[in-house]
């Protein structure tokens, strides 16, 4: 990810396309400005709007939602519900992309206004909102209870291994060589000849090792990735894309540019260590035209099962049924989702061999 530093100025007059469709006719408030690169020339691209569930000042509940506004030639123009007023108080989040790559992430407090409003009047300088209620185990009905009650790791937990409830009712890791077979009291000896290998071996949501604080590039992961392509790294949640965000060397990640990560960031890894009855496809990028107007892409096979297809558009991973519907190898979007130019699309899945 490349990040261009671009300043504000002006007045505005594109209209947004589909703000107005998504709010109906409630009270907006117009959002305008003019976006400029720090070379001086004007920002060209996108800005992906989501929000999630409020009541507003109207009153009337707003669902959980997004919106993809163009911005040409530096124009943006944009009308949204006021969030200020809202119960409980909200936000949006906008993620600027220009050139296929996320240039810039911020929050938006919206307040009710006859007059269009500039960028600088509502921007948040960090998320969440202040005074945004941090809940505790306490203010959520039978939590404590059910927390008293759940499975606990014991003495002997260990990462990647079986698990067996011990008599305590605390969960302990089955110690015995990785080739072995386990049986249903949790005691492991060798495999018998013919015994079926032992299948897939994932790592799921793995958290890399590593200084976060803005400064420190690399990361290391427990295992090596196999195969590297394999690799799904999510920074707060985003997609980030291997060899344009990170490069990967064994288990060791390096962060570049403006995707190394900061004070608060989250990180997590998914990979895979061997191989499965499956055939797995890695980063594969759907054919069709990207230019805001072709909904129709075609993958290089058809996944199987349809559920496991994984697909990301600038990152953001894309919801079947609701962003896209697949049918055979053919994904076709629709509404706002539908690729703008620029747009980059990635697609995990399995296939039959």
């Amino acid at each position: 990810m490349s990040f261009r530093p671009w300043r504000l100025t002006g007045t505005l007059t594109l209209a947004s396309l589909y703000a107005g469709l998504l709010f109906g006719q409630q009270p907006k408030t117009t959002i305008q400005d003019t976006l400029y690169k720090a070379d001086g020339t004007r920002f060209n691209g996108v800005a992906f709007i989501e929000w999630r569930s409020f009541y507003s000042g109207v009153p009337r509940t707003v669902a959980s939602h997004s919106t993809t506004t163009q911005i040409v030639d530096g124009v943006l123009n944009v009308q949204l519900i006021p969030t200020t007023d809202a119960t409980p108080q909200s936000y949006y989040a906008v993620t600027f992309n220009s050139d296929g790559r996320i240039q810039f992430r911020e929050y938006w407090a919206v307040p009710p206004s006859a007059a269009a409003l500039k960028l600088k009047d509502i921007r948040l300088a960090a998320q969440p909102l202040p005074g945004e209620k941090q809940l505790g185990i306490a203010d959520i009905a039978l939590l404590q209870s059910e927390l008293a009650v759940r499975p606990a790791r014991g003495s002997l937990w260990a990462n990647r291994r079986v698990v067996m409830a011990g008599s305590d009712g605390a969960l302990n890791s089955v110690a015995g060589a990785p080739t072995d077979c386990v049986r249903v009291d949790g005691t492991a000896v060798p495999c018998e000849a013919g015994s079926p290998a032992p299948g897939i071996d994932y790592v799921d949501g793995e958290t890399p090792q590593g200084a976060i604080d803005g400064s420190n590039a690399n990361f290391t992961l427990a295992n090596a990735p196999k195969p590297v392509a394999g690799l799904m790294l999510y920074r707060n949640g985003l997609l980030q894309k291997q060899g344009l965000d990170y490069t990967l060397n064994g288990n060791v990640l390096t962060f570049t540019g403006p995707s190394i990560p900061v004070g608060g960031d989250l990180l997590l890894a998914f990979y895979r260590l061997s191989g499965s009855d499956y055939i797995h496809m890695d980063a594969e990028t759907p054919s069709g035209a990207v230019d805001g107007s072709n909904v129709t892409f075609n993958l290089n096979n058809a996944p199987t099962p349809e559920d496991s297809l994984q697909l990301y558009r600038n990152g953001l991973f894309q919801k079947q049924g609701i962003d896209y519907t697949l049918s055979e190898r053919t994904v076709t979007f629709f509404g706002v989702a539908v690729p703008q130019s620029g747009d980059i699309l990635l697609a995990f899945y399995r296939r039959a061999p």
